[in-house]
């Protein structure tokens, strides 16, 4: 039963800390909110449900599209609308807000409010010690540990990734050096709506397609980022694990129930007890 416990939790705690990640990095570099995140997550499940499910194309295609979309729509919501009221974050989250209620909106319209079963990308199961997992949650933690690795040496020894860290920390030190804000604003989000799109694959196929699907993720996702320090990635990952542990816990161990509103009752202790985070605000990238 532990053992059981603890993959689980192991697992679980990795696909949240993919779905944090690009709303960390988006905050860090533009210190604003995308409350759209959830879009992403939510295109990356429903697209390859109705891919694969629905008009029979080979699961890779759908895993292709489910990645590709979320980004391009990401950069295309920068490019389109958030690049003109960047500098106005209370507008930003306004907008993406309305997004989110947008999608939700057209899903339980046009789809219903019916969960759908997202493909797996690698069917069938994995026994190991006594413990039964689902392959495909054994290949959501190696492809969200593989990301989250990346993402720590792009950020650390690329020049792109330097670029982030410098308009992170300045607004005016990077455009001394010829670093373009817009580009790496723009780039950032193409990043975060890629990973949005890989974690919405993984945790669709987990908690299944809704409407509100996006809207759970985001709704994870938020305490995290405060906890670990808003737009610190390193604190998201953290805190990615200390919320999944406490949530699969009290799922398994107490009431399920609990799970949807744990991470409010996590997020007030947070707000109450340290709300810098655990590595403080926007100490690192």
């Amino acid at each position: 039963m532990v053992l059981q416990f603890l993959s689980n939790a192991i697992i679980v705690s990795s696909m949240y800390a993919l779905v944090a990640i690009g709303l960390t990095l988006i905050y860090s570099v533009g210190g604003v909110f995308n409350l759209a995140h959830g879009v992403n997550v939510a295109l990356g499940a429903w697209l390859s449900w109705y891919l694969v499910a629905n008009l029979g194309f080979n699961i890779w295609v759908g895993v292709a599209v489910a990645i590709a979309v979320p980004a391009l729509f990401s950069l295309a919501i920068y490019l389109g609308l958030i690049r003109h009221i960047q500098d106005r974050p209370i507008i930003v989250m306004t907008v993406t807000l309305l997004i989110e209620i947008i999608w939700e909106y057209f899903i339980r319209t046009t789809v219903g409010t019916q969960a759908r079963t997202v493909p797996q990308i690698v069917p069938g199961n994995v026994n190991f010690a006594g413990v039964h997992l689902l392959s495909n949650l054994v290949l959501a933690f190696v492809v969200s540990w593989v990301i989250i690795v990346a993402v720590f040496l792009f950020i650390d020894r690329t020049k792109f990734g330097k670029a982030i860290v410098a308009t992170s920390m300045s607004e005016k030190g990077p455009a001394l050096v010829g670093i373009k804000r817009g580009r790496v604003y723009a780039g950032t989000w193409l990043i975060a709506g890629l990973l949005a799109g890989i974690a919405g694959l993984f945790f669709g196929s987990y908690r299944g397609a809704d409407w509100l699907v996006g809207q759970t993720a985001l709704l994870i996702a938020f305490p995290i980022v405060v906890l670990g320090g808003i737009g610190s990635i390193r604190g998201s990952v953290l805190a990615a694990y200390i919320i999944g542990f406490i949530e699969i816990g009290v799922i398994t161990y107490y009431d399920p129930r609990m799970s949807g509103v744990l991470p409010f009752i996590i997020l007030i202790g947070i707000l109450l007890v340290r709300p810098e985070g655990l590595l403080g605000r926007g100490q690192e990238v």
